[in-house]
């Protein structure tokens, strides 16, 4: 760890300043991207859902040559730009990265709002639907992790979700992908931002595998879940969704 009373008051003061407006900008849209690194005088961003290949990290704070009460830092960004999805690195003041990272948002947003197909729209409805199922209600769930229990809880479901699934024929590698991206960083994720991954993964499984997929999964948390003794769970937030899936069963 890096001990900040060992660097030049100037850059500590302005990297303190440059890296608690970019924590405001990820808490204004946090259903776009998440911090992936916040410490040593880095912080990495990175998309969320289809995003999750596209990164920004802010790095290497030094002060400048020619101006020592100016600090450079090192940006890197992928997609590069709205015609290359390369990676993109340059140097330059804190106020700057702030104009680039809001430019770099733009793209994603403009990637989340792709409709190709009519069908896109299905996915989009279903995740509405799961947030009047569910509700985040949590205090401070916007800059606090899940507690220890409930993180093994969800890493146990998306192991025996996705074991359930091959099971059952249905396998599908964006949802793998996306649930095994959620299973690894569910340490590092807001509750917020994990609510909203589980969010997007509902509304593709519903879409792809039907109500028969969501209610086999939903068993399988369902079990795990009363199994660690989350009964409140079961009982209040789940109950809309259960009594939704048992008028399908057979």
């Amino acid at each position: 760890m890096i001990n900040y009373h060992e660097l030049p008051l100037v850059l500590s003061t302005d990297a303190t300043v440059t890296y608690k407006k970019i924590r405001e900008v990820v808490k204004a849209n946090k259903n776009t991207i998440r911090i992936e690194k916040d410490s040593d005088l880095q912080l990495h961003l990175r998309g969320l859902g289809g995003n999750s290949s596209f990164y920004f990290q802010v790095y290497n704070p030094k002060l400048g040559i020619s101006n020592a009460s100016t600090v450079t830092y090192t940006a890197e960004y992928s997609p590069k730009s709205a015609i290359s999805i390369g990676v993109n690195k340059q140097n330059t003041v804190g106020d700057s990265i702030l104009k680039i990272l809001n430019g770099w948002l733009v793209m994603l947003q403009k990637y989340n709002s792709l409709r190709v197909h009519p069908s896109d729209n299905i996915s989009d409805q279903y995740e509405n639907e799961f947030e009047g199922l569910f509700e985040m209600a949590e205090d401070n769930a916007d800059t606090r992790a899940f507690d220890t229990s409930r993180q093994v809880l969800i890493i146990n479901a998306i192991d025996k979700s996705i074991l359930a699934l091959k099971e059952a024929k249905f396998e599908d590698e964006e949802i793998i992908r996306e649930a095994n991206e959620l299973r690894d960083n569910i340490s590092s994720l807001t509750m917020n931002e994990a609510f909203n991954s589980i969010k997007r993964l509902y509304g593709k499984l519903k879409f792809k595998g039907g109500l028969k997929a969501v209610k086999l999964v939903y068993e399988v948390c369902r079990n795990e879940a009363i199994s660690m003794s989350y009964h409140l769970i079961v009982n209040s937030s789940g109950t809309k969704l259960l009594e939704l899936l048992e008028k399908f069963s057979s």
